[in-house]
């Protein structure tokens, strides 16, 4: 990952934003979102792709308890 590279975050486990690295300092980055603004996440929270980040949230996905109905 570099400065100035575009990337994917996932927000509130459900929604990918597009974002622009701005700063990497050790496992911390800056990331600037393009409708201004910008937050700081770990390295691990960024993806390169749009389908990396899409495949992540296939196997997050919601777990049903079988015996109960209940959604976990």
């Amino acid at each position: 990952m570099k400065t100035g590279v575009t990337a994917y975050i996932i927000e509130n486990n459900r929604t990918i934003r597009k974002v622009t690295v701005a700063r990497i300092t050790g496992n911390m980055v800056l990331v600037k979102f393009n409708e201004g603004g910008g937050i700081r996440v770990r390295l691990n929270r960024l993806f390169d792709t749009e389908e990396a980040a899409r495949r992540y949230l296939g196997v997050k996905g919601i777990i049903h308890d079988r015996y109960n109905g209940q959604l976990m």
